[in-house]
C-alpha cells in the first residue's frame, strides 16, 4: 500500500487557490493537480507492507498534545529546483512559530520507530499547484504570485495517513486514518 501523512487542504480555500491556478494561461499547458488532492505533506512513507492499524497508532502518538493552530495560504508561487527549470510550482505557506516543522519531526520520529528514514532534507511545507512534465516552452516565464490575490487564513485541524492509488488519469487519495486535533 502507497502512504503518505498530510493535512488536506479545506475544500474552500483549495477551490479558490485551484482558480487562480486554472486561471494562470502559462500553467494550462501543464498538468495541473486537482483541487481535491490539495495537501500539505508531512511525511511520505512510499509502498509499505506495514500493518495500517500499526501507523496510524504511531500518528496518533506522534501528535499527542497538539492543538490545531492558523497558518496562512500565501499568494506567491515557488518552484523545484528553480523557475527557470520547474519540475512543480508550489504554493508557499506562512505561518507564525513553528508549528509545521514540530510536526514534522514528531511524525518523522515516530515513523522511525516502525522503520520509516529519518527526512535529511528541510521540512519546508507547501501546497503543491502543477507538474512539469516537459521542458519549458518557447519564452514561458512562470509567475511568482497570483495578482490581486491576498493571502488565506486558514487551519490546520487535522491530520491524516492517506493511500495514494495511482490510476492513468491522475492519483487518487484515500484518507485511511486521521487526528483531530
Amino acid at each position: 500500500m502507497r502512504l503518505f501523512i498530510a493535512y488536506k487542504v479545506h475544500h474552500k480555500d483549495a477551490q479558490e487557490i485551484y482558480l487562480n491556478v486554472v486561471n494562470c494561461e502559462i500553467f494550462k499547458k501543464h498538468k495541473i493537480v486537482d483541487y481535491r488532492n490539495y495537501h500539505i505533506t508531512f511525511k511520505f512513507l512510499g509502498e509499505t507492507r506495514l500493518d495500517v492499524q500499526l501507523i496510524s497508532e504511531k500518528l496518533f502518538e506522534s501528535l499527542d498534545g497538539i492543538k490545531q493552530f492558523n497558518f496562512f495560504l500565501s499568494n506567491e508561487i515557488g518552484y523545484i529546483p528553480s523557475r527557470r527549470d520547474p519540475k512543480l510550482a508550489y504554493l508557499k505557506i506562512y505561518e507564525k512559530d513553528s508549528e509545521f516543522e514540530n510536526i514534522f519531526k514528531n511524525i518523522d520520529l515516530k515513523m522511525s520507530d516502525l522503520g520509516f528514514s529519518m527526512e535529511k532534507r528541510k521540512f519546508k511545507p507547501h501546497l503543491t499547484l502543477v507538474r512539469f512534465k516537459e521542458p519549458l516552452i518557447g519564452n514561458d516565464v512562470f509567475p511568482i504570485s497570483f495578482q490581486g490575490k491576498k493571502r488565506t487564513e486558514s487551519v490546520l485541524d487535522k491530520i491524516s495517513l492517506f493511500q495514494s492509488i495511482l490510476l492513468p488519469e491522475g492519483p487518487v487519495y484515500k484518507e485511511v486514518f486521521s487526528v483531530k486535533l
